[in-house]
C-alpha cells in the first residue's frame, strides 16, 4: 500500500514525488543554465532564458514545500547506517538543500540586476529586492554559474551514494528502496 505520509520504512508518496519532480527540474535546469552560458546573444537565447527564470521559481518554490513536508513528517529510521554514513549523507543533504535554494535567488538577483522582473512560476511578478547594475550582472552570472558547478558535484555524491547502496550494499538498509516512487511502502 502507497502512504502520503513517511514512515520508518518509507519516506511515503508526497516526499518521493517532490524529490523525483524536483531531480528532473533540477537537471533541466543545470542542462539549460550550461547551455546558456556559453550561447552567444540570440533570440533564441533570450527565450530559453525566460524558460530558465521560470523553472528557477518553479525549483525555488518546490524546494520550500519540500522542506516544509519534511519537518511536518516521519523520515526512515537510518539507525543501522554507521554514524559516518549518517553524518556525511546528513552533511550531502544540508548542502543540496542550501545550493538549491541559494541558486535560484542568485538567478533573481541576476535578473534584477540585469534590469528585469522576477516572474515568479511564470505568474507574478515580484518586487524588485536589487536595483540595476549592469556593472555587477557579469560577476553575478559568473557566481551562478561557479554555484551551479559545486551543485553538480554535490548531486554526483549524492548519485554516487545512492548508487553504493543498491550496488554494494544492495539496498540492505532500505536507502534506495524508501525513495524508489515505484516501491510500495
Amino acid at each position: 500500500m502507497i502512504h502520503l505520509k513517511g514512515s520508518q520504512n518509507s519516506w511515503g508518496l508526497v516526499a518521493k514525488t517532490l524529490h523525483w519532480v524536483m531531480a528532473v527540474f533540477i537537471l533541466l535546469q543545470v542542462f539549460f543554465g550550461i547551455n546558456l552560458h556559453f550561447m552567444n546573444v540570440s533570440s533564441e537565447k533570450g527565450e530559453l532564458i525566460h524558460f530558465h527564470k521560470i523553472f528557477g521559481t518553479i525549483i525555488l518554490f518546490l524546494i520550500f514545500c519540500r522542506l516544509a513536508w519534511k519537518f511536518y513528517n516521519p523520515s526512515p529510521s537510518r539507525n543501522d547506517l554507521n554514524i559516518i554514513h549518517r553524518i556525511a549523507s546528513k552533511f550531502v543533504h544540508i548542502i543540496l538543500y542550501l545550493l538549491i535554494i541559494v541558486i535560484p535567488i542568485q538567478g533573481m538577483i541576476i535578473t534584477w540586476t540585469g534590469g528585469s522582473d522576477v516572474i515568479f512560476l511564470g505568474l507574478f511578478t515580484l518586487p524588485r529586492l536589487v536595483e540595476e547594475d549592469l556593472i555587477m550582472y557579469d560577476n553575478f552570472v559568473n557566481a551562478h554559474f561557479f554555484m551551479t558547478m559545486i551543485l553538480c558535484s554535490v548531486f554526483s555524491i549524492h548519485l554516487l551514494g545512492s548508487l553504493v547502496h543498491v550496488i554494494i550494499y544492495k539496498d540492505k538498509y532500505n536507502v534506495w528502496r524508501s525513495m524508489n516512487i515505484f516501491q510500495n511502502d
